[in-house]
């Protein structure tokens, strides 16, 4: 995903949690009842709440600039929630709103919120640290061994040998040469290795794919090839960052913590909302966000009573 387009995941998930009870839904189009063509509105986000025929609609609008909202975007947003028959408009940002834009939101009642999605510089919540530790667990492989590659093409009769970081394997004949190394990464990044297991025999999966390799010069296509892999598990603890999600004249409705991850080019990102109990003795989690590129081991784990 793009900067904007998680920051508009990030708004949703923080959104549903705040109304559990409504529709929440990223990048959709609404009719424009202006239009006498049939023509939409897309919409960075929509909430649906209450049923038909007294359901509300509310448009959330999400800007991911380096600059604060300017007053002529707002005059668009406001635009907009009339032209698609929105009861409500909420404005996210990450700057403080101007002055301006304040001023006329206050005069709309309840109609217009300003939200604004700050980073807390100390990661820590008002009363007291955030009691949870987000854990990463992967294979990193240390040899490579037992090589066994088999020519499709009967005529060759010699023998190969191999350096893992040398590049003679081809995935399409021509370009894009790959080493033994990045086979053996390019396979554990897709499979699920128990912590017992500190090696494995691969096949390596050619299925309806081509693996050719170069010898002397020529390349020639493989029809088969296996290795074992030894590897040893490691474990990094990966820092939250906290977040206020504060609405203007009201201040924080729920706080954010979220942990990104990269580790051997896989990917992982998690976001937990984080709301006050009644009584504000405690914090509740009421849902969870995890977005990963790859089979990863990901433990979350409670660290105090906070």
């Amino acid at each position: 995903m793009k900067d904007w387009e998680l920051l508009e995941h990030t708004v949703m998930l923080l959104e549903t949690s705040l109304t559990p009870d409504a529709q929440v839904q990223r990048d959709v189009k609404l009719k424009d009842l202006t239009s006498d063509i049939g023509a939409d509105r897309q919409c960075d986000i929509v909430i649906w709440t209450g049923t038909p025929p007294r359901e509300t609609v509310t448009i959330v609008e999400v800007q991911d600039r380096t600059r604060p909202v300017d007053i002529n975007m707002f005059q668009g947003w406001i635009l907009k929630m009339k032209d698609v028959g929105a009861q409500h408009l909420i404005c996210v940002s990450r700057h403080e709103f101007p002055d301006s834009i304040k001023e006329k939101a206050g005069k709309a009642g309840s109609t217009i919120r300003l939200m604004t999605l700050k980073e807390l510089d100390n990661n820590a919540l008002p009363n007291g640290s955030f009691g949870l530790s987000f854990t990463v667990s992967y294979p990193e492989f240390t040899a490579i061994k037992d090589i066994k590659a088999q020519i499709k093409s009967k005529k060759y009769k010699g023998r190969i040998k191999f350096r893992n970081n040398e590049k003679f394997f081809s995935l399409n004949e021509t370009v894009n040469k790959v080493s033994m190394t990045e086979l053996a990464n390019s396979v554990i990044r897709g499979l699920e290795v128990p912590k017992t297991t500190n090696f494995l025999l691969i096949n390596f999966p050619l299925g309806n794919n081509k693996l050719w390799i170069e010898v002397k010069g020529k390349l020639l296509e493989l029809a088969s090839l296996s290795f074992i892999l030894e590897f040893m598990h490691k474990e990094v603890t990966i820092p939250f960052t906290m977040f206020s999600y504060e609405q203007d004249k009201s201040g924080t409705l729920v706080w954010m913590a979220e942990a990104n991850a990269t580790i051997l080019e896989r990917h992982a990102n998690l976001k937990i909302p984080i709301h006050q109990s009644a009584d504000g003795e405690h914090y509740e989690i009421r849902a969870l966000s995890l977005l990963s590129t790859d089979n990863m081991n990901l433990t979350l784990t409670k660290t105090s009573n906070s």
